[in-house]
C-alpha cells in the first residue's frame, strides 16, 4: 500500500483526518497509472473537489498546491480514461464547471492534448480526433500569445503547443492532411520537393 493510493486516502477519510489536495491528487495519478483503476480515481477526484469546494465556501484562497493538485488530477483523468467517452466527460466537465485560478490556458491546452491523444489511439474515434483538431484551429490555437500558456519558460518537454502540433500530425497523416501555412485549418498533404 502506498501513502498515495485509494486505500490510504479512504482510511484517513474514515478516521475524519484532514485530506490534503496534493495527497489526493497523487492518489488519483497512482490509481490511474499504476493500478489502472479508473473507478477509484473518480472517487478520489470527487474527494479532491469536496476539499476545494469547502475552501471556496470558507472564502479560503486556493494556494499554488491546491491549483496544481487539481490540474494534475483532472489532466491525468483525461489522459488515462479507459475510453474516449470518459476522457471527453472530464474535458467537458473542466471547461463547464471550473474557472480561474483552477482552470488556466495551460490546463485547457494540456487536457486538449490529452483528449486528442486518447481519441487518436482508437481507429473508431480517429475522426473525432480530427474534428477536435479542426475545432482547436478554428478558435485560433496557434494565434494565442504563447506566453499566456506558461507560468515558467517552456522547455521542449512541457510546451503544450508543440505537443499539440506533434499529436495532431499523427491524426492528419492518417487522413492525408497537414496544417495549412498559417495553421488556421487543414489541407490535403502537399508533397514537398
Amino acid at each position: 500500500m502506498s501513502a498515495y493510493d485509494f486505500e490510504s486516502i479512504e482510511v484517513k477519510k474514515r478516521h475524519n483526518q484532514p485530506l490534503q489536495p496534493t495527497a489526493v491528487s497523487k492518489a488519483v495519478s497512482y490509481e490511474l497509472r499504476e493500478k489502472k483503476n479508473f473507478a477509484n480515481a473518480e472517487i478520489l477526484f470527487g474527494y479532491l473537489i469536496e476539499i476545494l469546494n469547502e475552501k471556496k465556501k470558507s472564502n479560503v484562497t486556493y494556494n499554488e498546491l491546491d491549483i496544481t493538485a487539481f490540474q494534475r488530477a483532472v489532466s491525468t483523468l483525461v489522459r488515462y480514461a479507459p475510453s474516449p467517452k470518459d476522457s471527453r466527460y472530464y474535458f467537458n466537465l473542466t471547461l463547464a464547471e471550473f474557472d480561474r485560478p483552477l482552470r488556466t490556458a495551460t490546463l485547457e491546452l494540456t487536457i486538449l492534448n490529452n483528449l486528442v491523444f486518447v481519441h487518436s489511439q482508437h481507429n473508431d474515434t480517429m475522426e473525432d480526433a480530427l474534428n477536435i483538431i479542426k475545432s482547436a484551429l478554428k478558435i485560433g490555437i496557434f494565434r494565442f500569445k504563447v506566453k499566456e500558456y506558461y507560468r515558467h519558460q517552456p522547455s521542449r518537454f512541457n510546451d503544450p503547443l508543440s505537443v499539440f502540433e506533434t499529436l495532431s500530425r499523427k491524426v492528419l497523416k492518417h487522413y492525408g492532411l497537414e496544417f495549412n501555412q498559417d495553421k488556421t485549418d487543414v489541407q490535403k498533404y502537399i508533397k514537398k520537393n
